[in-house]
């Protein structure tokens, strides 16, 4: 998932000037064949907070139309991501020129949560005590101005500062969210919709429910037809016998992350973070699942703890990369949370979630279960969150009759695809890709996907060119473990 540049509003000529963009060059070198700009938009839209913040954006010189690309998180920045990304974009989309930037709070300026950003953390990893409260500290007042209603009023902003009637969008995972949204707030201003890792307009469930449902389908594929012996013959059961067991008696270790030897905690919450993170982003490695599980249920937890310290190391990013205050803020604004809006009383809110729990019935959550989702990272955060008022985001409704191209993969409980069909059901011109197998932002990480995204771009019949994609599965790693007898 900045700084601000106070600036006192005098008057409502003053305050009417300060909604338009004001566009100055960005600060170091701009690629070749770029232009780099700077658009200023206010903090707080309103008017009642001053402040302005910079948005960096890198967009390819021409007059081919315009696709402005949106990365995801919330947090991650964009801009510094053109230069590479742009060509690799070209081969595949030659009429358009492309675009990126750093949405507000991300990038070189972006919000910086020190507490947060050392964790090495994901969406469902739990933070450390007193992070979240240290970060909304330190963002104050600020906080409640990170909403995806704020960054969806931005890119109209860079729409008006980059002089294009209309634009193509691609956004992939928080990036889908904030392309629909604008999608519906200005359906006049988009000629194409490219959503990747399908975030729907209800945006994120905070118990991550379907998730936790379709990791059982996941590991049921993974072991179909005996992959998975002789380790074992019930992936899905090992799982739920094992989230019961770390509940009750969690495995305590340290990982080493930038450095520091940090403590964690694996627990069923835990479990869930590792499942989805093998599942979303290392499809290979989903693999060893089972046998780890296996191992640990029978009193070897060693593969396991290899696993999940793996893992855990590979979440640590700059906050120039990935700011978790940009996330934590934006999340917590935007999501319909068990307690209401993130200005609801912190003193009500564990209530409000069990109360929410008691509601949903047996089996709600496949493999995992009702203490795993009340405890998960995202709803843990929030709940910790300082109560902000914020602006409700808009009720769903239908997207522009424009074309649209949705791709999700069949493996990625981050945005499960159930997210997506939901979300194609809201466009009579959606195009909906599922790649069997695949992960999270399928069209960076599967080739064929982008075959896909090249033909949709150029007008063309999509086909199947992803029918016979398989995740890899190295070595029969089954075989690495034998159970104890």
């Amino acid at each position: 998932m900045r700084s601000l540049r106070p600036l006192v509003l005098v008057g409502a000529v003053l305050a009417t000037a300060m909604l338009l963009p004001a566009v100055a060059s960005a600060a170091g070198d701009c690629p070749n064949g770029m232009r780099c700009e700077t658009v200023r938009v206010p903090l707080d839209r309103s008017g009642a907070t001053p402040g302005t913040l910079g948005l960096r954006v890198v967009a390819q010189r021409g007059d081919r139309p315009l696709l402005l690309v949106l990365t995801g998180g919330p947090g991650q920045s964009g801009a510094s991501l053109a230069a590479g990304f742009a060509p690799v974009m070209n081969a595949v989309a030659p009429r358009f020129r492309i675009a990126m930037l750093d949405q507000r709070g991300t990038g070189p300026d972006g919000l910086d949560c020190p507490a947060m950003q050392r964790a090495a953390l994901t969406d469902l990893t739990v933070p450390p005590p007193g992070s979240v409260e240290a970060c909304g500290r330190r963002l104050g007042a600020a906080r409640a101005f990170y909403t995806t209603t704020d960054t969806v009023a931005d890119l109209e902003a860079v729409r008006r500062a980059l002089g294009v009637d209309r634009m193509a969008i691609m956004g992939t995972s928080y990036g889908t969210y904030v392309a629909e949204r604008y999608a519906r707030a200005y359906p006049d201003r988009v000629s194409h919709l490219v959503l990747d890792s399908v975030v729907p307009q209800e945006n994120v469930d905070p118990f991550f429910a379907a998730s936790m449902r379709r990791a059982g389908t996941v590991l049921r594929q993974l072991c179909a037809g005996g992959a998975c012996r002789p380790a074992t013959r019930r992936p899905v059961a090992d799982l739920r016998a094992l989230v019961e067991r770390l509940d009750r008696t969690p495995i305590r270790l340290r990982v080493e992350v930038g450095g520091r030897r940090v403590p964690v905690v694996l627990d069923g919450p835990a479990m869930f973070d590792l499942t989805i993170s093998l599942s979303s982003f290392l499809q290979g490695e989903l693999t060893l699942l089972p046998t780890a599980v296996r191992g640990a249920l029978d009193g070897d937890p060693r593969l396991l703890r290899a696993m999940y310290r793996h893992v855990r190391r590979q979440q640590r990013t700059p906050v120039r990369s990935l700011s978790w205050g940009l996330h934590t803020a934006t999340l917590c604004g935007d999501l319909a949370l068990p307690w209401g809006t993130a200005a609801a009383p912190a003193a009500g809110r564990t209530a409000a979630v069990a109360a929410r729990l008691r509601t949903l019935p047996a089996g709600h959550f496949g493999p995992f279960g009702r203490r795993t989702a009340q405890r998960n990272g995202a709803l843990l955060t929030c709940r910790r969150w300082q109560p902000t008022p914020v602006a409700p985001a808009p009720a769903p409704g239908p997207l522009p009759a424009v074309p649209i191209l949705m791709v999700a993969g069949s493996w990625d409980l981050s945005t499960p695809v159930e997210d997506a069909r939901r979300e194609a059901r809201r466009a009579p011109t959606a195009k909906l890709v599922v790649v069997p197998e695949a992960g999270h932002s399928v069209i960076t990480a599967v080739p064929c996907a982008q075959i896909v995204l090249a033909r949709f771009l150029a007008g063309r019949p999509l086909g199947r060119p992803c029918a016979r994609h398989r995740a890899p599965r190295p070595g029969a790693p089954a075989t690495s473990y034998r159970p104890a007898r």
